[in-house]
């Protein structure tokens, strides 16, 4: 997932929705408070800043025990990842990378974005493309999404408005989960539907 903390966050939470356990690892500077607003459940998030030259190992206790792992900087080869990747498979976790990750199933990026509003201090509302290519070989996918403020935290939806498409499910990032099943990829469709 390239391009776009917002886009990330969300997408998470919804992964997470659930009951899920989220762990972040190689983000020193993730904003907690972000991460908050976008429904994360801090109650169920591990923040792993700087796996050091560990990260391996460190990455793959992670992956045996948690839903959703997220991917930042970290000393990986290719070998690593393979070995990481295989893990994530066997144990039936999500594995998002915020770096290219060789392999992946599925790839998403943060294209145009356009912010919006100002009140108490804080921009209301964004407007993000997200676009999804799949390893199936399907054809890549593009959705317009809106990020607003809702319930005391900021919520991922479809933009009618613009184009968008209208996208199954509810809850924050339910609508990029389910572009992401729309290229193929078997184990988040599981999740989208």
């Amino acid at each position: 997932m390239l391009g776009s903390t917002t886009l990330l966050l969300h997408v998470v939470a919804s992964l997470a929705e659930h009951g899920g356990w989220t762990a972040v690892v190689g983000h020193p500077d993730l904003g907690l408070a972000a991460a908050l607003d976008a429904g994360l459940d801090p109650a169920r998030l591990v923040l792993v800043p700087d796996p050091g030259p560990s990260a391996p190992e460190v990455i793959g206790a992670v992956v045996d025990g948690f839903d959703v792992v997220v991917v930042g900087r970290a000393a990986l080869g290719d070998r690593d990842r393979r070995a990481i990747g295989q893990r994530v498979r066997h144990r039936g976790a999500v594995l998002v990378s915020t770096l290219p990750w060789p392999g992946a199933e599925v790839s998403l990026e943060a294209g145009e974005s356009a912010w919006y509003g100002l009140a108490t201090g804080r921009l209301t509302e964004a407007q993000i493309v997200v676009r999804a290519t799949g390893r199936a070989g399907g054809a890549p996918r593009s959705v317009v999404l809106r990020v607003r403020e809702h319930d005391g935290g900021t919520r991922l939806l479809p933009d009618v408005t613009s184009g968008g498409t209208e996208v199954a499910g509810n809850g924050a990032g339910a609508g990029v989960v389910a572009l992401v099943a729309s290229t193929g990829s078997a184990e988040l469709e599981r999740m989208a539907g």
